[in-house]
């Protein structure tokens, strides 16, 4: 939380046919919403690198846990 920054931004610049709550359960969330609150945490962050290796590490701990579920389906 102390890397996160002190300042507030408003970004208004998703797909039109979002509604309310689909920019946390919409179905292509990950593609329209997160890169682009990752990218903004980067820029305005002290230390955007924290940001970046944070991120790093949960995408290859979703990889895992993906890989985990394949091997025990087979």
């Amino acid at each position: 939380m102390c890397t996160l920054p002190q300042v507030a931004v408003a970004m208004n610049n998703y797909p039109q046919s979002y509604e309310h709550l689909d920019v946390l359960w919409g179905r292509n969330v990950d593609k329209d919403v997160i890169p682009k609150v990752i990218e903004t945490l980067i820029r305005h962050c002290d230390s955007p690198e924290t940001v970046s290796n944070h991120v790093r590490r949960l995408a290859h701990r979703q990889e895992e846990e993906i890989t985990t579920t394949i091997s025990s389906s087979d």
